[in-house]
């Protein structure tokens, strides 16, 4: 018998079709190939002595079939075609590395200054270019919840205190911070599909991810936890701008953004290139 190698025009990875010029099927993403160059997109179709079962009608044989759209489907999706298995364990490898740097060098001061030793973005933003945004959410919400639990445990003292005010709005805080940090970096990924060069894509979002963890903690606070606010400016004599960007973000910010935009790109640069390579 026969065989040739094809890539998958569905999922873009790459496989032996070990039935020859009689059938094919992808043993990623479940599509079938027949003689004709039919495509029908049914995970459930088997082969059976070089015979084809399927149980829906083939999709049409055209461009918009055959595509394999790789600037919006991960670069992991395409190598791993779409076995959830591999999604969810990269999410629970991502996540655990995500909850030993918050519980290790996350907890570090820098002696001389209020700057922790925050490294927990970079795992973050390259679950979500690696995996897609569900991997990249998983780990973001991994970071929130053990942020929750650090104000809860008092790990985290001004996490603490203001889990003492409202817990709910502590939890909101940290919790869906942390899932929008996991899934607007991700999506931002796709979104810059035009960008040809990996570490200048991967910028991008390296860009957001700390921007928008120091901001979204920002306007929570103000929003939420107004009237301490307010008290601590009383009490400091410093302004709102002094207090929120100084007082609180402040380095602490400088620092996410400098190891995010130093680290990161050339990281998922190096393992998309890697994966692209293992794909073809």
């Amino acid at each position: 018998m026969s065989s040739e190698k094809l890539q998958c025009a569905n999922c873009g990875a790459s496989f032996v079709n070990e039935g020859g010029e009689k059938a094919g099927v992808c043993p990623f993403c479940g599509t079938v190939y027949v003689p004709d160059n039919k495509v029908f997109e049914n995970k459930d179709c088997t082969i059976e002595n070089q015979t084809v079962i399927i149980n829906v009608n083939p999709a049409a044989n055209d461009e918009t079939t055959l595509k394999s759209d790789k600037g919006k489907n991960s670069v992991a999706t395409r190598y791993f075609g779409n076995k959830k298995i591999y999604k969810l364990t990269a999410a629970g490898i991502f996540a655990a590395i995500v909850v030993v740097l918050q519980c290790t060098l996350g907890l570090i001061v820098i002696p001389g200054t209020t700057v922790n030793l925050n490294f927990v973005l970079i795992p973050i933003v390259i679950a979500g270019i690696i995996y897609g945004p569900f991997v990249g959410s998983v780990a973001g919400l991994a970071f929130g919840v053990t942020v929750f639990i650090q104000c809860l445990t008092g790990t985290q003292a001004f996490g603490a205190l203001l889990l003492g005010i409202n817990w709910f709005y502590c939890f909101v805080l940290c919790v869906i911070r942390g899932l929008l940090i996991g899934l607007v970096p991700a999506y931002i990924w796709k979104w810059c599909s035009g960008i040809k060069n990996n570490y200048v894509r991967a910028l991008v979002p390296s860009i957001v991810a700390p921007v928008l963890n120091t901001g979204l903690f920002l306007l929570g606070y103000a929003v939420f936890f107004n009237a301490h606010m307010h008290s601590l400016m009383d009490e400091t004599g410093a302004g709102m701008f002094y207090l929120l960007f100084i007082m609180l973000a402040g380095f602490n910010f400088i620092f996410e953004l400098a190891t995010s935009v130093v680290l990161i790109p050339p990281t998922a640069a190096a393992l998309l290139k890697s994966l692209e390579k293992k794909a073809e």
